[in-house]
Protein backbone atom coordinates (compact mmCIF):
# COMPACT_ATOMS: atom_id res chain seq x y z
CA UNK A 1 0.00 0.00 0.00
CA UNK A 2 2.83 2.35 0.87
CA UNK A 3 4.25 2.05 -2.65
CA UNK A 4 1.08 3.53 -4.13
CA UNK A 5 0.38 6.29 -1.60
CA UNK A 6 1.82 9.09 -3.72
CA UNK A 7 -0.89 8.76 -6.31
CA UNK A 8 -3.61 9.53 -3.75
CA UNK A 9 -1.77 12.60 -2.50
CA UNK A 10 -0.74 13.99 -5.87
CA UNK A 11 -4.14 13.39 -7.41
CA UNK A 12 -5.71 15.61 -4.75
CA UNK A 13 -3.52 18.44 -6.02
CA UNK A 14 -5.39 18.32 -9.32
CA UNK A 15 -8.67 19.93 -10.18
CA UNK A 16 -11.69 18.03 -8.90
CA UNK A 17 -13.43 18.96 -12.14
CA UNK A 18 -11.75 15.95 -13.80
CA UNK A 19 -13.79 12.76 -13.72
CA UNK A 20 -11.51 9.74 -13.53
CA UNK A 21 -11.48 6.32 -11.91
CA UNK A 22 -8.53 4.64 -10.22
CA UNK A 23 -9.28 1.59 -12.37
CA UNK A 24 -8.17 3.59 -15.44
CA UNK A 25 -4.69 4.11 -14.01
CA UNK A 26 -1.97 1.82 -15.37
CA UNK A 27 0.47 0.62 -12.70
CA UNK A 28 4.07 0.19 -13.89
CA UNK A 29 6.23 -2.10 -11.75
CA UNK A 30 9.91 -1.13 -11.90
CA UNK A 31 11.09 -3.56 -9.20
CA UNK A 32 13.21 -6.58 -10.07
CA UNK A 33 15.51 -4.84 -12.57
CA UNK A 34 18.47 -6.86 -13.86
CA UNK A 35 21.90 -5.71 -12.65
CA UNK A 36 24.05 -4.67 -15.65
CA UNK A 37 27.41 -3.04 -16.35
CA UNK A 38 26.41 -1.61 -19.72
CA UNK A 39 23.33 -1.19 -21.90
CA UNK A 40 24.19 -3.85 -24.49
CA UNK A 41 21.07 -5.86 -23.62
CA UNK A 42 18.79 -3.14 -24.99
CA UNK A 43 20.71 -3.27 -28.30
CA UNK A 44 19.03 -6.60 -29.11
CA UNK A 45 15.74 -4.72 -29.51
CA UNK A 46 16.90 -1.68 -31.52
CA UNK A 47 15.69 -1.34 -35.13
CA UNK A 48 15.35 1.16 -37.97
CA UNK A 49 18.26 3.40 -36.96
CA UNK A 50 18.49 6.60 -39.00
CA UNK A 51 21.36 9.09 -38.92
CA UNK A 52 20.62 12.74 -39.79
CA UNK A 53 23.60 15.13 -39.73
CA UNK A 54 22.50 18.75 -39.32
CA UNK A 55 24.21 20.97 -41.88
CA UNK A 56 27.03 23.06 -40.44
CA UNK A 57 27.43 26.56 -41.87
CA UNK A 58 27.66 30.15 -40.70
CA UNK A 59 23.87 30.44 -40.84
CA UNK A 60 23.04 27.07 -39.28
CA UNK A 61 25.73 26.61 -36.61
CA UNK A 62 24.25 25.36 -33.32
CA UNK A 63 25.86 25.93 -29.93
CA UNK A 64 23.37 23.94 -27.86
CA UNK A 65 20.01 22.34 -28.68
CA UNK A 66 17.61 23.42 -25.96
CA UNK A 67 14.60 21.79 -27.60
CA UNK A 68 13.94 19.93 -30.82
CA UNK A 69 10.83 19.17 -32.88
CA UNK A 70 10.70 16.71 -35.78
CA UNK A 71 7.77 16.81 -38.20
CA UNK A 72 7.01 14.99 -41.46
CA UNK A 73 9.22 17.38 -43.44
CA UNK A 74 11.06 19.61 -40.97
CA UNK A 75 13.56 19.50 -38.12
CA UNK A 76 13.12 22.57 -35.91
CA UNK A 77 15.82 23.48 -33.41
CA UNK A 78 15.69 25.99 -30.57
CA UNK A 79 19.29 27.11 -29.97
CA UNK A 80 18.74 29.00 -26.72
CA UNK A 81 22.41 29.34 -25.88
CA UNK A 82 23.08 31.07 -29.15
CA UNK A 83 23.56 34.79 -28.53
CA UNK A 84 20.53 35.42 -30.72
CA UNK A 85 18.32 32.68 -29.18
CA UNK A 86 17.46 31.52 -32.68
CA UNK A 87 14.98 29.04 -34.09
CA UNK A 88 16.69 27.12 -36.91
CA UNK A 89 14.77 25.06 -39.45
CA UNK A 90 16.23 22.13 -41.43
CA UNK A 91 14.66 19.71 -43.89
CA UNK A 92 14.37 16.00 -43.02
CA UNK A 93 17.82 15.32 -44.49
CA UNK A 94 19.40 17.93 -42.21
CA UNK A 95 19.86 20.66 -44.83
CA UNK A 96 19.44 24.14 -43.36
CA UNK A 97 16.44 26.12 -44.66
CA UNK A 98 16.03 29.24 -42.55
CA UNK A 99 16.70 30.82 -39.15
CA UNK A 100 14.66 33.32 -37.17
CA UNK A 101 15.53 37.01 -37.26
CA UNK A 102 16.55 38.92 -34.15
CA UNK A 103 15.04 42.29 -33.37
CA UNK A 104 11.95 44.05 -32.06
CA UNK A 105 10.04 44.47 -35.32
CA UNK A 106 7.15 42.37 -36.66
CA UNK A 107 8.23 38.76 -37.10
CA UNK A 108 11.50 39.27 -35.24
CA UNK A 109 12.50 37.59 -31.99
CA UNK A 110 14.08 39.59 -29.18
CA UNK A 111 14.69 36.64 -26.83
CA UNK A 112 13.00 33.28 -27.17
CA UNK A 113 12.29 31.20 -24.07
CA UNK A 114 10.63 28.11 -25.51
CA UNK A 115 9.20 26.64 -28.71
CA UNK A 116 6.40 24.26 -29.66
CA UNK A 117 4.90 23.00 -32.91
CA UNK A 118 1.23 22.93 -33.90
CA UNK A 119 1.06 19.79 -36.06
CA UNK A 120 -2.55 20.39 -37.09
CA UNK A 121 -1.98 23.89 -38.48
CA UNK A 122 1.75 23.46 -39.25
CA UNK A 123 2.77 26.43 -37.12
CA UNK A 124 5.92 27.10 -35.13
CA UNK A 125 4.99 28.86 -31.89
CA UNK A 126 7.71 30.75 -30.00
CA UNK A 127 7.37 32.15 -26.48
CA UNK A 128 8.97 35.50 -25.74
CA UNK A 129 8.46 37.79 -22.75
CA UNK A 130 4.71 37.39 -22.05
CA UNK A 131 4.03 36.93 -25.74
CA UNK A 132 3.53 34.07 -28.18
CA UNK A 133 4.75 34.55 -31.75
CA UNK A 134 3.31 32.37 -34.52
CA UNK A 135 5.19 31.40 -37.70
CA UNK A 136 4.61 28.97 -40.55
CA UNK A 137 7.01 26.04 -40.95
CA UNK A 138 9.40 28.25 -42.95
CA UNK A 139 9.51 30.92 -40.19
CA UNK A 140 7.25 33.37 -42.03
CA UNK A 141 5.55 35.48 -39.38
CA UNK A 142 1.78 35.10 -38.91
CA UNK A 143 0.83 36.94 -35.70
CA UNK A 144 1.67 37.70 -32.06
CA UNK A 145 -0.52 37.21 -28.98
CA UNK A 146 0.07 38.55 -25.48
CA UNK A 147 0.07 35.90 -22.79
CA UNK A 148 1.11 35.22 -19.19
CA UNK A 149 4.61 34.14 -18.17
CA UNK A 150 5.35 30.41 -18.17
CA UNK A 151 8.25 27.98 -18.28
CA UNK A 152 7.41 25.34 -20.88
CA UNK A 153 4.57 24.40 -23.26
CA UNK A 154 3.32 21.89 -25.83
CA UNK A 155 0.48 21.82 -28.35
CA UNK A 156 -1.76 18.87 -29.25
CA UNK A 157 -4.87 18.89 -31.46
CA UNK A 158 -5.60 22.56 -30.84
CA UNK A 159 -4.91 22.41 -27.09
CA UNK A 160 -2.07 24.31 -25.46
CA UNK A 161 -0.57 22.99 -22.22
CA UNK A 162 1.62 25.36 -20.18
CA UNK A 163 3.88 24.59 -17.22
CA UNK A 164 4.60 27.55 -14.90
CA UNK A 165 7.10 27.99 -12.09
CA UNK A 166 6.49 28.84 -8.45
CA UNK A 167 5.06 32.39 -8.02
CA UNK A 168 4.97 32.99 -11.79
CA UNK A 169 1.19 33.41 -11.98
CA UNK A 170 -0.08 33.27 -8.43
CA UNK A 171 -2.49 36.20 -8.37
CA UNK A 172 -3.48 37.14 -11.91
CA UNK A 173 -6.28 34.68 -12.67
CA UNK A 174 -9.75 34.03 -11.39
CA UNK A 175 -9.60 32.43 -7.95
CA UNK A 176 -10.14 28.88 -9.21
CA UNK A 177 -7.00 29.05 -11.39
CA UNK A 178 -4.55 30.86 -9.10
CA UNK A 179 -1.56 28.96 -7.65
CA UNK A 180 -1.61 26.21 -10.24
CA UNK A 181 1.37 24.96 -12.23
CA UNK A 182 -0.35 23.38 -15.26
CA UNK A 183 -2.73 25.36 -17.49
CA UNK A 184 -4.73 24.06 -20.46
CA UNK A 185 -6.04 26.51 -23.07
CA UNK A 186 -7.70 26.40 -26.47
CA UNK A 187 -6.25 28.00 -29.61
CA UNK A 188 -7.55 31.42 -28.53
CA UNK A 189 -5.51 30.95 -25.30
CA UNK A 190 -8.62 30.94 -23.11
CA UNK A 191 -8.01 28.83 -19.99
CA UNK A 192 -10.05 25.62 -19.99
CA UNK A 193 -8.49 23.87 -17.01
CA UNK A 194 -5.69 24.11 -14.47
CA UNK A 195 -3.92 21.57 -12.31
CA UNK A 196 -1.13 20.92 -9.81
CA UNK A 197 -2.09 23.36 -7.08
CA UNK A 198 0.87 24.69 -5.06
CA UNK A 199 0.99 27.79 -2.87
CA UNK A 200 3.72 26.83 -0.41
CA UNK A 201 6.83 28.99 -0.38
CA UNK A 202 9.24 26.82 1.59
CA UNK A 203 9.01 23.51 -0.23
CA UNK A 204 11.12 22.01 -2.99
CA UNK A 205 10.10 23.24 -6.43
CA UNK A 206 8.98 20.16 -8.40
CA UNK A 207 10.33 20.45 -11.92
CA UNK A 208 8.27 18.84 -14.66
CA UNK A 209 8.28 18.32 -18.38
CA UNK A 210 5.72 17.82 -21.13
CA UNK A 211 5.72 15.14 -23.83
CA UNK A 212 3.45 15.09 -26.87
CA UNK A 213 2.30 11.80 -28.44
CA UNK A 214 -0.71 10.69 -30.46
CA UNK A 215 -2.62 10.19 -27.18
CA UNK A 216 -2.20 13.74 -25.90
CA UNK A 217 0.37 15.52 -23.74
CA UNK A 218 1.96 13.63 -20.86
CA UNK A 219 3.14 15.48 -17.75
CA UNK A 220 5.95 14.02 -15.63
CA UNK A 221 6.79 15.75 -12.33
CA UNK A 222 10.07 15.43 -10.51
CA UNK A 223 9.75 13.37 -7.29
CA UNK A 224 6.17 12.41 -8.21
CA UNK A 225 5.54 8.77 -9.13
CA UNK A 226 2.55 9.57 -11.34
CA UNK A 227 2.49 10.43 -15.06
CA UNK A 228 -0.51 12.55 -16.06
CA UNK A 229 -2.22 12.84 -19.44
CA UNK A 230 -3.79 16.01 -20.83
CA UNK A 231 -6.38 15.50 -23.55
CA UNK A 232 -9.66 17.26 -24.37
CA UNK A 233 -9.01 19.78 -21.56
CA UNK A 234 -8.89 17.02 -18.95
CA UNK A 235 -5.83 16.38 -16.74
CA UNK A 236 -5.93 12.83 -15.38
CA UNK A 237 -3.44 10.38 -13.82
CA UNK A 238 -2.49 7.86 -16.51
CA UNK A 239 0.43 5.87 -15.06
CA UNK A 240 1.76 5.31 -11.55
CA UNK A 241 5.28 3.96 -11.02
CA UNK A 242 6.16 1.37 -8.39
CA UNK A 243 9.84 1.18 -7.49
CA UNK A 244 11.78 -0.02 -4.42
CA UNK A 245 12.27 2.07 -1.26
CA UNK A 246 10.45 5.23 -2.23
CA UNK A 247 11.62 8.43 -0.56
CA UNK A 248 9.07 9.57 2.01
CA UNK A 249 6.47 12.06 0.81
CA UNK A 250 7.00 14.31 3.87
CA UNK A 251 10.48 15.15 2.62
CA UNK A 252 8.97 17.00 -0.32
CA UNK A 253 7.67 19.58 2.13
CA UNK A 254 11.20 20.54 3.13
CA UNK A 255 13.38 23.02 1.27
CA UNK A 256 15.82 22.18 -1.53
CA UNK A 257 18.89 22.10 0.72
CA UNK A 258 17.41 19.71 3.28
CA UNK A 259 15.97 17.44 0.60
CA UNK A 260 19.26 17.32 -1.34
CA UNK A 261 21.16 16.43 1.83
CA UNK A 262 18.70 13.66 2.69
CA UNK A 263 18.63 11.97 -0.72
CA UNK A 264 22.43 11.90 -0.83
CA UNK A 265 22.74 10.36 2.64
CA UNK A 266 19.76 7.97 2.88
CA UNK A 267 19.05 4.94 0.74
CA UNK A 268 15.90 5.30 -1.31
CA UNK A 269 14.76 5.79 -4.89
CA UNK A 270 13.16 8.87 -6.39
CA UNK A 271 11.70 9.53 -9.83
CA UNK A 272 13.64 12.55 -11.03
CA UNK A 273 11.63 13.40 -14.11
CA UNK A 274 14.01 11.48 -16.39
CA UNK A 275 11.22 10.37 -18.67
CA UNK A 276 10.34 10.28 -22.31
CA UNK A 277 7.52 8.88 -24.37
CA UNK A 278 6.90 8.02 -28.01
CA UNK A 279 3.64 6.89 -29.59
CA UNK A 280 4.53 3.27 -28.76
CA UNK A 281 7.04 3.23 -25.88
CA UNK A 282 7.98 4.86 -22.58
CA UNK A 283 11.41 5.49 -21.07
CA UNK A 284 11.93 5.98 -17.31
CA UNK A 285 14.96 6.41 -15.06
CA UNK A 286 14.74 6.09 -11.27
CA UNK A 287 17.64 7.34 -9.13
CA UNK A 288 19.04 6.20 -5.79
CA UNK A 289 21.71 8.82 -5.09
CA UNK A 290 22.91 7.50 -1.73
CA UNK A 291 23.62 3.99 -3.04
CA UNK A 292 24.69 5.16 -6.50
CA UNK A 293 22.11 3.02 -8.30
CA UNK A 294 19.98 3.88 -11.32
CA UNK A 295 17.08 1.92 -12.82
CA UNK A 296 16.55 2.31 -16.58
CA UNK A 297 13.33 0.97 -18.05
CA UNK A 298 11.75 0.85 -21.51
CA UNK A 299 8.09 -0.18 -21.77
CA UNK A 300 5.80 -1.11 -24.65
CA UNK A 301 2.61 0.86 -24.15
CA UNK A 302 0.27 -1.64 -25.85
CA UNK A 303 1.53 -4.89 -24.31
CA UNK A 304 3.01 -3.55 -21.06
CA UNK A 305 6.17 -5.62 -21.68
CA UNK A 306 9.30 -4.03 -20.24
CA UNK A 307 13.08 -4.10 -20.24
CA UNK A 308 14.40 -3.09 -16.80
CA UNK A 309 18.09 -2.60 -15.98
CA UNK A 310 19.89 -1.43 -12.83
CA UNK A 311 23.35 0.06 -13.16
CA UNK A 312 25.93 1.39 -10.69
CA UNK A 313 27.14 4.98 -10.85
CA UNK A 314 30.72 3.79 -11.49
CA UNK A 315 29.69 2.37 -14.87
CA UNK A 316 27.26 5.10 -15.85
CA UNK A 317 29.81 7.62 -17.11
CA UNK A 318 31.81 5.06 -19.08
CA UNK A 319 29.18 3.84 -21.49
CA UNK A 320 27.51 5.23 -24.58
CA UNK A 321 24.17 6.90 -24.06
CA UNK A 322 22.83 6.87 -27.61
CA UNK A 323 20.22 4.13 -27.04
CA UNK A 324 19.95 4.52 -23.26
CA UNK A 325 18.86 8.12 -22.88
CA UNK A 326 16.30 9.28 -25.50
CA UNK A 327 15.91 13.06 -25.57
CA UNK A 328 12.73 13.44 -27.62
CA UNK A 329 10.55 11.45 -30.00
CA UNK A 330 8.83 11.51 -33.37
CA UNK A 331 5.95 9.08 -33.91
CA UNK A 332 7.14 5.65 -32.77
CA UNK A 333 10.81 6.66 -32.81
CA UNK A 334 13.02 7.98 -30.06
CA UNK A 335 15.68 10.56 -30.89
CA UNK A 336 19.13 11.12 -29.41
CA UNK A 337 21.16 14.25 -30.18
CA UNK A 338 24.73 13.03 -30.73
CA UNK A 339 27.38 15.74 -30.36
CA UNK A 340 30.88 15.44 -31.87
CA UNK A 341 32.51 14.95 -28.46
CA UNK A 342 30.30 11.89 -27.83
CA UNK A 343 31.30 10.06 -31.00
CA UNK A 344 34.12 8.16 -29.30
CA UNK A 345 31.90 6.44 -26.73
CA UNK A 346 29.03 5.75 -29.14
CA UNK A 347 30.46 4.91 -32.56
CA UNK A 348 31.09 1.23 -31.81
CA UNK A 349 27.58 0.92 -30.40
CA UNK A 350 26.12 2.39 -33.59
CA UNK A 351 28.30 0.38 -36.00
CA UNK A 352 26.00 -2.71 -36.29
CA UNK A 353 22.98 -0.51 -37.00
CA UNK A 354 24.26 1.94 -39.63
CA UNK A 355 25.52 1.77 -43.20
CA UNK A 356 29.20 2.05 -44.12
CA UNK A 357 28.47 5.54 -45.41
CA UNK A 358 26.95 6.67 -42.13
CA UNK A 359 29.68 4.98 -40.12
CA UNK A 360 32.39 6.84 -42.06
CA UNK A 361 30.43 10.08 -41.67
CA UNK A 362 30.44 9.63 -37.89
CA UNK A 363 34.04 8.46 -37.78
CA UNK A 364 35.24 11.53 -39.67
CA UNK A 365 32.95 14.02 -37.96
CA UNK A 366 34.62 17.36 -37.34
CA UNK A 367 34.73 18.42 -33.69
CA UNK A 368 33.19 21.78 -34.68
CA UNK A 369 30.33 20.23 -36.62
CA UNK A 370 26.66 20.47 -35.70
CA UNK A 371 25.17 17.49 -33.84
CA UNK A 372 23.83 14.38 -35.54
CA UNK A 373 20.31 13.15 -34.84
CA UNK A 374 19.97 9.42 -34.18
CA UNK A 375 16.42 8.14 -34.67
CA UNK A 376 15.48 4.59 -33.70
CA UNK A 377 12.56 2.34 -32.90
CA UNK A 378 12.19 -0.99 -31.11
CA UNK A 379 11.47 -4.57 -32.03
CA UNK A 380 8.86 -6.39 -29.98
CA UNK A 381 9.75 -6.90 -26.30
CA UNK A 382 8.22 -10.40 -26.26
Amino acid sequence: MKNWILIAITFMMFSCRNEHSDTDIIKIDLTGAHKVKDFSYIHNYISDVQIIPLETSENSFIRYINSLMVTDDRIIVFDQYDMQHQIKVFDKKGKWIVSSSQGQGPGEIVKAYDMAYDFVNEKIVVSQNRRLSFFDKNMRHIEDKDFFAFYHFKIHDGEYVFKTLEKQNDEQFEAEHNYHRIYVTDESLAIKNSAYYSNKENTIAPASDLYETKDGISVAHMFCDTIYLVNKSQVVPKYVLNYPSKIERTLFETDDIEFSKYKNEHSGYSFCCTYNESDTHQFMRIDNYADGLFIYAFREKDSGNMIKMEIDREYLGKIGRVFAFPETSYGDRFIYVLSPEEIGTNINILRPFVSDEDYNLLKNMDEEANPVLVLYSFKSFE
